[in-house]
């Protein structure tokens, strides 16, 4: 039979492994939500976006993991939308739903860039060791890569704001996903083309 110091070893340890898909689990309410949004479904989309934030976010807290600020943004966001859409009959947020959202997230990588830490390390530190976090690498790679985000969150605002038909929607859809695929290869690139210290422990 297993013992219970087995079991919470082994809870652990799972905790513990480094899953790429972690850093990415902030962006499941805005993909689910958004296309609700899109087709007019607002309803659905408010309660949508709330619930799954809070599942998020539940998630991370039971493995032991922190809140991220895309997180407290999607929460807040949702929660003043639900305020006013549905207590004061307001679709101000839901008429303008995605240059607002590309806007904040845009502010958030530049206010990370001129101090504290770049936007990116905090969903990094969620797929990968520990012992990383505080090398010259992972923050100079993260530091890289929140500079490319920022680039794809101002082309989805310019798109948002001046594009025309659907396609202002769906193309940075689209982008959002690409930056999202090659965010570790991008930063893996980055610190090992610079020979950056601790870049001996960055997985390929």
């Amino acid at each position: 039979m297993t013992s219970a110091k087995e079991t919470a070893a082994r809870g652990a340890a799972s905790a513990d492994k480094t899953n790429p898909l972690l850093a990415l689990t902030g962006l499941i309410p805005l993909i689910l939500s958004l296309p609700l949004y899109l087709l007019g479904l607002w309803t659905p989309a408010v309660i949508v976006g709330i619930l799954i934030t809070l599942g998020v976010i539940v998630y991370h807290r039971r493995i032991g993991q922190g809140v991220t600020s895309l997180d407290l943004l999607t929460l807040i966001f949702g929660v003043a939308n639900a305020v006013l859409y549905f207590g004061f009959k307001s679709d101000i947020l839901n008429e303008h739903i995605a240059v607002v959202i590309y806007s904040i997230l845009l502010a958030q990588v530049a206010a990370s860039l001129l101090h504290g830490d770049p936007w990116t390390l905090q969903y990094a530190k969620r797929s990968n060791p520990r012992e990383l976090w505080d090398t010259p690498a992972f923050v100079a790679a993260n530091r890289f890569v929140t500079v490319v985000w920022g680039g794809a969150f101002l082309l989805c605002d310019l798109a948002a704001l001046f594009g025309g038909g659907a396609l202002r929607y769906y193309i940075p859809i689209a982008l959002l996903v690409v930056v999202a695929a090659v965010t570790q290869r991008l930063a893996v690139w980055y610190a090992r083309t610079r020979s950056l210290p601790g870049v001996e422990r960055f997985k390929r």
